[in-house]
């Protein structure tokens, strides 16, 4: 366990996705009692939880198309080990193979399976692919990302535990960047999508830049 990723907390790891790290995160809230001076007299640590992360590349060949193979990935979903997937995020460049992240956290019992993810169409291998958008032509793609997430919401008894959880939120955002040898780079946004930032870069140093930040609510 020393060296190397070995926990796969959502079990996604195989011939094709291979693990690259993990990471959990423990978080709480805090009451307290002041003393007339300021000072803390007691606190009581309350509303605890973990939240999970895998990252995983994907070393496959591809479909008959020459796209990434997804495995099956279920919004709000118990994992079998009482964590629950709260997004996936996938991410595209034209120096690394494409990548996937999973995140998820515990709760108070199931907040209601959602969605089957439907990923985007991206090539296998090292290329970029626009997601959100298109490049413009003369524009290439440099890096892009795409990720679907939930937001979980938790009721409280009356100690401040967690009692119940609900799925909410669901949210789609993409992010693409674009460069150009001559003119202006661009893109033109999928008509799925709605733009909500990004701009155009310039340096004395190298070639204008164009990012895009685009959203979708399924």
């Amino acid at each position: 366990m020393a060296y190397g990723a070995s926990t796969d907390k959502f079990g996604l790891a195989d011939t094709n996705w291979k693990l690259q790290d993990y990471g959990s995160d423990f978080s709480s809230s805090q009451a307290q009692a002041l003393t007339d001076s300021g000072q803390v007299a007691c606190e009581t640590t309350y509303d605890t939880g973990n939240s999970y992360s895998n990252t995983y590349m994907y070393c496959g060949s591809g479909d008959s198309s020459g796209n990434v193979v997804f495995p099956t990935v279920n919004l709000g979903e118990d994992t079998g080990n009482a964590v629950y997937v709260t997004g996936a995020t996938v991410e595209t460049s034209n120096t690394d193979w494409p990548k996937l992240t999973i995140t998820g956290e515990t709760t108070a019992g199931s907040p209601g399976i959602g969605d089957t993810v439907t990923f985007p169409s991206v090539a296998a291998g090292k290329v970029a692919t626009a997601l959100g958008c298109t490049a413009d032509t003369g524009s290439y793609v440099q890096s892009s990302s795409w990720s679907r997430t939930v937001q979980i919401q938790y009721g409280y008894d009356s100690d401040g535990a967690r009692c119940i959880a609900s799925s909410t939120g669901d949210r789609i955002e993409a992010t693409t960047e674009v460069v150009a040898c001559t003119g202006t780079p661009g893109v033109t946004i999928d008509t799925a999508f709605t733009q909500s930032g990004g701009g155009l870069s310039e340096s004395n140093t190298g070639y204008a830049t164009y990012s895009a930040t685009m959203y979708d609510i399924p």
